[in-house]
């Protein structure tokens, strides 16, 4: 048969690689959860114990299946004309990744063509053409396209029969873990069954075929395929499947990711560059989501690494060295994961109703009840302001530091699904440090022995969150390896400690915590101090290029030879949106010098910017408006003002300006998160040039004999100038225009 298809193709033209079309891919192995109710009412996702001898399989790469098989043995629901389109765009991208990594040319016994993108993503021939023009910057390209669409709710599913009862179940309880944490409905239906089809005209199948497998976002098939094979069968996996079908792009294909991390060229294996492309912020809305390391979206360490060197090569690394080990985790849906799906499809769910007070810590109205906020994991309560309640046995909690170091721990064996939760503050101005005692930390049968094995998924794991923004991923520590022994300080004067036990353990961990003061804040006779950090938010603007063909008007010959016309012009498009970043600062009295808080009592409250770093065209950050009328207070919780913008109108009294400054701590600014200011601008009347008529008399000879004269009348045109007002508006005794009735 395929013999048959092969000379199909070559008799038509269409078969454009005369070699056998195959394509390696990658089948990771993963792990299911089971749901469990915390006394807040929401939901833990703890490990199945089903399928613990599998567990090795899911965290080393070097035991990772591969399949070998032909695109055209992927019952995806492309066509074979559309299969080849996608296989010419990803050849073609790969080609441009060789030569621009300076790659050496593929042997021309590598009959292996791309297919299947960044491991399990199934493309349409529209999204390979965007993908691919991404990259060739001449490539005619409209600003309006769209990479994938959203579904309405809710999203039907069948099951093609390729799945026995067990599997089934587990797919089931995957979708229902989406649903337990966001508004994103599924319903099954009978597969065939078009009668029961929906507004979506569009419908999942669940298939096993030859790997593991999604499109983006809703396509046009009517039977949109989803391939759960053997080897893939587990809830993380299905989690992460379902992830791609809603519209989820892998987390490392964001634009900003070289803030976060670094893509080591030459470990990844040949002909597999393409797998690690950038999506366009044109085709990619974060929503304001910051760059999820433990997202399970997010490719791990070693993902299409070179298998022939020993131990394999880590083809990611962090930029911070401590979250390393959190990548690549297939357990459950990360906080960001879930708040990006439900501002993506839940956005309008709790306009009606008002909170008492604003969530803290980026936690967010829960769109299954909207009376309560959705929290980080780790932390609850009416506001996400106090820690969780452990699971399994009692631990954790919150601990307010005030002098001494505090032990904290778990130093004994533990059982599996143990959930401890540590939410730790230290007073204003200080920073909390934590330390681990070494050599035992959550041991576990699992643990490997590797020189490299902080490029391992830890399994189970002790993570402390230390970021300003406590939401996000931490440092992930586990198998009794330490990236460093300094102490892990916090930027702000918060820490979370999580402890979770996705397998039974012989030892979790010793730790104490302590608060240093910062900045010169607190009264001394110290003449250095550590200093202080706070977190500011700001506008940011994502960017990205593309071209557009610029016609001459048609019917115009003479624009043949415009410069400016009939051909190709590079634009950039802008997308604002709210970012953060660290800066350091020094309380009255102290000076910044390079890293320490320098005493000077001629010197009060000055700061530097030490994040983002470099200057990036992913984002532009306001200057700071020298002339505002208000200053800012860093007690306020309220950040610079922008700079105020163009004026609305050029005249006419009726234009406005605005400015704005952004809040990075709610609690003291009466629940706001934004304060805008407006002021009225060019209030000089609009002048213009305007022609009138009028009538004129003149006095000419009108008997040429007699020289009689006579008077005659005539129209002429004249030029004048006007002033005007906007509508609603009028010129005053000042000169200016102003409201009417004011």
């Amino acid at each position: 048969m395929l013999n048959f298809i092969r000379n199909f193709l070559l008799r038509n033209g269409l078969f454009l690689f005369i070699s056998t079309i195959n394509f390696v891919y990658l089948a990771p192995i993963y792990t299911s959860y089971t749901a469990m109710n915390n006394s807040d009412g929401q939901t833990n996702l703890v490990l199945s114990r089903e399928n613990h001898t599998n567990i090795s399989t899911i965290l080393y790469p070097k035991d990772i299946h591969l399949l070998k098989v032909s695109p055209l043995n992927i019952t995806d629901g492309l066509t074979i004309q559309e299969k080849i389109v996608v296989v010419n765009y990803l050849s073609a991208i790969e080609q441009k990744e060789e030569k621009e990594h300076h790659l050496i040319t593929k042997s021309t016994t590598d009959n292996t063509v791309p297919y299947v993108f960044e491991e399990d993503i199934i493309l349409t021939p529209k999204q390979a053409q965007i993908i691919y023009e991404s990259r060739n910057p001449r490539q005619k390209r409209k600003l309006n396209t769209d990479l994938h669409r959203h579904w309405q709710l809710p999203i039907q599913y069948a099951f093609d029969g390729s799945h026995n009862e067990s599997e089934k179940s587990i797919i089931r309880r995957a979708l229902s873990y989406w649903e337990s944490y966001t508004c994103i409905t599924f319903e099954e239906i009978t597969y065939k069954d078009n009668s029961s089809v929906n507004e979506n005209k569009v419908y999942i199948v669940f298939t096993s075929n030859e790997g593991c497998w999604s499109f983006v976002g809703r396509s046009t098939y009517r039977e949109q395929k989803v391939s759960i094979f053997e080897d893939c069968i587990y809830e993380g996996h299905v989690l992460h499947e379902i992830g791609h079908v809603i519209g989820f792009w892998h987390e490392h294909a964001r634009p900003d990711r070289e803030e976060h991390i670094q893509v080591q060229q030459n470990a990844i294996q040949y002909g597999k560059q393409y797998n690690f492309l950038h999506i366009s912020w044109k085709d990619l809305d974060n929503k304001n989501m910051p760059y999820d390391v433990g997202s399970i979206m997010h490719y791990g360490s070693r993902a299409y690494a070179v298998d022939n060197q020993t131990p394999v090569p880590p083809t990611i690394i962090t930029k911070d060295p401590l979250l390393q080990r959190a990548l690549g985790q297939r357990f459950q849906l990360s906080f960001y994961d879930v708040k990006l799906a439900n501002a993506a499809y839940c956005a309008d769910k709790c306009n009606n109703t008002k909170l008492a007070q604003p969530c803290q810590h980026d936690g967010y109205q829960d769109p299954k009840l909207c009376s309560r906020c959705r929290c980080t994991e780790g932390l609850g309560g009416n506001y996400c302001e106090t820690a969780a309640p452990s699971i399994g046995d009692t631990c954790g909690g919150v601990i307010n530091l005030t002098g001494s170091p505090v032990p904290i721990g778990y130093p004994t064996s533990y059982r599996f699904g143990q959930q401890c939760n540590w939410y730790i503050k230290a007073p204003k101005n200080s920073r909390v440090f934590f330390t681990i005692t070494p050599p035992r930390i959550m041991e576990y049968p699992q643990c490997v022995s590797d020189t490299n094995n902080k490029y391992v998924e830890c399994l189970n794991y002790l993570e402390v969150r230390y970021s300003h923004n406590i939401a996000t991923t931490g440092a992930r520590i586990c198998c009794s390896y330490l990236e460093s022994t300094k102490p892990i300080i916090s930027e702000g004067n918060e820490m979370l400690v999580l402890l979770r036990a996705n397998a039974a353990g012989s030892y979790g961990f010793q730790a104490k915590i302590w608060a240093e003061p910062c900045g010169g804040c607190v009264t001394g006779t110290e003449l250095s101090h550590r200093p202080c950090s706070r977190n500011v938010p700001y506008v940011c603007e994502r960017q990205w290029n593309y071209t557009e063909w610029n016609p001459c008007p048609s019917g115009n010959w003479w624009w043949a030879d415009n410069k400016d016309c009939n051909k190709l012009v590079n634009k950039t498009a802008v997308r604002s949106g709210l970012c953060h970043r660290s800066e350091l600062f020094c309380c009255n009295g102290y000076q910044l010098n390079g890293t320490d808080c320098i005493k000077s009592s001629s010197v009060a409250n000055i700061s530097i910017v030490i994040q983002p770093g470099a200057v990036s065209t992913d984002y532009i950050v306001p200057t700071h408006d020298p002339s505002k009328d208000k200053e800012n207070d860093p007690s306020s919780g309220w950040g610079n003002w922008t700079t105020w913008s163009n004026c609305s109108t050029a005249c006419g009294g009726c234009g406005n300006q605005t400015r704005q400054r952004l809040c990075y701590d709610p609690l003291l600014c009466s629940g706001k998160s934004i304060e805008v200011e407006t002021r009225s601008c060019n209030k000089n009347p609009c002048t213009q040039v305007k022609f009138g008529t009028r009538t004129i008399s003149k006095v000419v000879v009108c008997n040429p004999i007699t020289l009689q004269k006579c008077t005659v009348y005539e129209k002429e045109t004249y030029p004048f100038i006007s002033e005007t007002c906007c509508t609603g508006y009028a010129k005053n005794s000042n000169g200016t225009c102003a409201k009417t009735g004011t």
